[in-house]
């Protein structure tokens, strides 16, 4: 099941919350990352200066500590140039990745669904547009749980900070 909603993604109470960040998994990337590890507390900075960065495409997952979720998985996004360096599968690449590790995340916990939130994309620093980031992610997700029917267990939702994304993303899944 993929939903969309407007709201604080740091506040809501999901298993899993995801941070767009980009190869240095810090704070300062852009203002959703700023908030996940703002509420997380300084244990979030402290291990993800462990994790030793992240290449782009790829994520890495760390616990919420403060936050409501019990997991914050860090996927480093893509820099949109012009749409001709690949910037669109690596954008895929970061939510299919995403979407394993709670997969994995749901397993090895022995859950039985597991319920990720993913903010809508920032355009900045990203430079992504809007409704190509939301088409991207959309179909990365569709595809995923179609081709790997289990992944289903994976509950997604898009969360919005302002009406402009939250309607993209409203027309995008109705479109489906």
């Amino acid at each position: 099941m993929i939903t969309t909603m407007k709201g604080n993604l740091t506040g809501l109470d999901f298993d899993i919350i995801v941070d767009p960040n980009d190869e240095t998994l810090t704070a300062d990337v852009n203002s959703v990352s700023r908030k996940i590890f703002r509420e997380a507390g300084y244990e979030m900075s402290m291990h993800c200066r462990n994790l030793d960065g992240c290449a782009v495409g790829h994520a890495k997952m760390t616990l919420g500590f403060r936050l409501p979720s019990l997991a914050v998985i860090h996927m480093a996004v893509p820099h949109y140039i012009d749409g001709e360096h690949n910037e669109d599968i690596y954008l895929e690449a970061c939510y299919w990745n995403t979407m394993c590790m709670a997969y994995e995340f749901m397993e090895h916990n022995h859950m039985e669904k597991v319920h990720i939130a993913f903010p809508d994309l920032p355009t900045y620093p990203y430079h992504f547009p809007r409704e190509e980031a939301c088409r991207i992610a959309v179909d990365a997700v569709n595809r995923i749980q179609r081709e790997y029917p289990d992944t289903q267990a994976v509950q997604v939702s898009f969360i919005c900070d302002d009406e402009q994304s939250y309607l993209v993303y409203k027309k995008e899944l109705r479109s489906r």
